[in-house]
Order: structure tokens, then C-alpha cells, then sequence
């Protein structure tokens, strides 16, 4: 079984850390209102607590969200770059020290387990629409989906 005990504290700190890396990283692929914005950040809270992806056997899955529901944060940097570029440069490292992590120390199901977790909690935050009246999330969105689904070496399942 793959647990918090099968990792230093750093390493379970990164790996606590890429669910809401994620989800801002795709928050930040567009400029959208404070309401927009605060809609997504909640729907992403909610698809990480609830499960975004559940048909999944994954240990390591539940057990990041049994540490969410039993109270544990990650340790997040202090300060952001006020320069949204820079920012989601360092949500993106942030999802891809994860990935890395999870591809040398646990076994292969596992990891893409996790990755495929991310990509289902970020669809459902890339949903909102930006505009009442649109349908579909934007070329910038779809952008930020495909480049967050490379970077957790998912391209062929989620683009």
C-alpha cells in the first residue's frame, strides 16, 4: 500500500502539494472575474475532497485525500511573483516534481493513478466557463489542460 509512511516529509509535502499546484496552474490560464476565479478554486476543493476520479483503486489517491480530510495542509511558498507568468511556472514545477517523485518511488499504476486524479479535478475546474453565457472553457484553458496533461506525461489520455 503506498501511505504518507512510505515517504519523507518533504516528498509527502510535494505530493500534497500538486492537487492545488494544479488546480491554480489552470485558475491562472486565463484572466477571469473574482467570482469566476473563487467558483473554480471552490469546485477544485470540492473534486479533491469528493473524489473528482471515483473509480479509482488508488492508494496513494486516498491516501492524500484521507490526509485532506483529516486535516493535513501542504506547505505552500510563502509569497507568489506578482508576474503571472512566473507564478504558473512555479505551479507547473510544482505538479512536475510530483510526477518525478511519484515515477521513481512508486509503482507505475500508482503514479499515473495520481496524474489521471489531477487531470479529472482540473477538467472539472476548467468547466466553468469564464463567460455566463459560454459552454466550453477557452483556447487558454485548453491550453493549460494540455500543458499541465504533458507535463504529468498524460498526453495521450487527456488531450
Amino acid at each position: 500500500m503506498t501511505s504518507q509512511a512510505d515517504f519523507s516529509e518533504w516528498e509527502w509535502n510535494t505530493i500534497l502539494q500538486a492537487p492545488g499546484f494544479a488546480v491554480t496552474f489552470i485558475i491562472q490560464a486565463e484572466l477571469c472575474s473574482p467570482p469566476v476565479a473563487h467558483q473554480r478554486l471552490l469546485l477544485g476543493i470540492s473534486a479533491i475532497l469528493k473524489n473528482a476520479w471515483p473509480e479509482t483503486s488508488s492508494a496513494l489517491v486516498g491516501a492524500v485525500r484521507e490526509a485532506f480530510i483529516g486535516g493535513q495542509r501542504p506547505h505552500f511558498p510563502s509569497t507568489f511573483p506578482e508576474d503571472l507568468a512566473e507564478a504558473r511556472q512555479i505551479t507547473l514545477r510544482g505538479c512536475r516534481q510530483a510526477a518525478a517523485l511519484l515515477a521513481q518511488r512508486v509503482p507505475h499504476t500508482e503514479a499515473d493513478a495520481f496524474s489521471a486524479w489531477l487531470m479529472a479535478i482540473c477538467e472539472i475546474v476548467a468547466a466553468v466557463p469564464i463567460e455566463p453565457a459560454s459552454q466550453a472553457h477557452s483556447a487558454e484553458t485548453q491550453t493549460a489542460l494540455d500543458q499541465l496533461a504533458a507535463t504529468l506525461e498524460l498526453t495521450d489520455v487527456f488531450v
